[in-house]
């Protein structure tokens, strides 16, 4: 599956909408969860690129909008220097510029941001 074919899936198909984007692998589970219910009480249409199988099937049983963005080479590395951190943000902005090309407005978000109100 692509992000094309994630927001087809889940129904974020109208173009003149913003969509909040981040990504995580199963370590985020918790986190994730937070992130996704302040996204739903504030009413923020949001995706989640799951960098592993374990998040692509917690996320799909919680009803949370996801497409599989898996990153086998990751080595978790937090520092901002290393090449599998360089890789993985490559890869993220890549995304939202897909999201762009679709015709959609993008909200790049971590999961360590609590959305009290929707933006828009």
């Amino acid at each position: 599956l692509s992000l094309a074919t994630g927001l087809e899936q889940w129904k974020l198909t109208s173009r003149r909408e913003m969509i909040a984007i981040t990504f995580g692998d199963q370590k985020m589970i918790p986190h994730m969860l937070n992130w996704v219910y302040h996204m739903r009480q504030a009413n923020i249409p949001h995706i989640v690129g799951a960098l592993d199988e374990a998040m692509l099937e917690h996320l799909d049983s919680h009803h949370v909008p996801n497409y599989p963005f898996l990153q086998k080479d990751l080595d978790g590395s937090n520092s901002h220097a290393s090449a599998s951190w360089k890789k993985f943000a490559i890869g993220r902005l890549s995304q939202v510029r897909s999201l762009l090309r679709l015709g959609y407005d993008a909200l790049m978000t971590d999961i360590d941001v609590a959305w009290l109100n929707n933006p828009r």
